[in-house]
């Protein structure tokens, strides 16, 4: 299938002297060109409610061991940094040295990337929340997740969560995002299971200091992405109308934030 990723990653060969952005003199003068700076990226994917209960089909049911089950949220809003995730990455996209000079071919470095545990409550130890969607429930037991059933942590994989960094043009990066994360609960073969996908391209154009975002992922649970720590896409899938039943099929909510002026750093390199 061809990917947002194919239509941008073609070979480059760029010279290391094409990332040394000072100043540079044109024919009416001297023009000063935008610098290259440090990026912070940071995706965090959770789940609005501290639980969720979703029917599931009768192969699930049988290894989950009930018809309704329920597992744990996050029980959080939006926020850089406060409360667990079910998926985070965070890298740095980095063009400058510690010096303050551009590198002769930019870096993107892994600060962190973790999946959250996952619980599996009892049915006694949640309740629904008047009001919201039919999936949004609340820990209702002793405890901060009531008393789990069963709780696994899906192990951190290139391929289930990761951040690639392609250079497209003299002044141009595109750094692509990639989650592809199952419910390490359910017992089903992989291609089953269905899994929290998202695939995010940002392209960075330093010379005109601006950013831009496209790619899709799914409509369930709710995707949060910073560049500098400054939101700049937020899914909210109770205003969307969506739930776990998005998990399902194809990624339904595209992505498309124009070209946007970057953030100002909040952090020296």
């Amino acid at each position: 299938m061809c990917t947002y990723a194919s239509l941008f990653m073609q070979p480059t060969n760029l010279q290391p002297q094409l990332w040394a952005l000072g100043s540079s003199r044109g024919s009416s003068g001297s023009t000063a060109m935008p610098q290259p700076t440090n990026a912070d990226i940071k995706l965090r994917v959770f789940i609005l409610s501290s639980s969720v209960a979703t029917k599931v089909a009768a192969l699930e049911a049988l290894s989950l061991g009930c018809a309704l089950p329920c597992f744990a949220g996050d029980g959080r809003d939006f926020s850089y940094n406060n409360g667990s995730s079910r998926a985070e990455l965070h890298v740095t996209l980095r063009m400058l040295a510690s010096d303050g000079r551009p590198l002769g071919r930019p870096e993107l470095i892994f600060n962190s990337r973790s999946f959250g545990e996952s619980h599996q409550l009892d049915i006694n130890h949640v309740s629904h929340v008047a009001g919201k969607p039919d999936w949004f429930y609340q820990v209702a037991g002793p405890g901060p997740i009531g008393q789990p059933r069963r709780s696994a942590q899906l192990p951190v994989s290139s391929d289930q969560l990761d951040a690639t960094l392609a250079v497209i043009g003299p002044r141009d990066v595109l750094v692509t995002l990639l989650v592809k994360a199952a419910n390490p609960l359910l017992l089903l073969p992989a291609a089953l299971a269905p899994a929290i996908d998202a695939q995010l391209l940002i392209q960075f154009d330093f010379a005109a200091g601006t950013y831009s975002i496209t790619g899709q992922h799914d409509g369930f649970p709710a995707y949060e992405l910073y560049i500098n720590m400054v939101p700049v896409h937020r899914h909210d899938p109770v205003a969307a109308g969506k739930g776990p039943a998005d998990l399902i099929g194809k990624m339904g909510v595209t992505v498309n934030v124009l070209s946007t002026p970057l953030p100002a750093a909040l952090w020296q390199p």
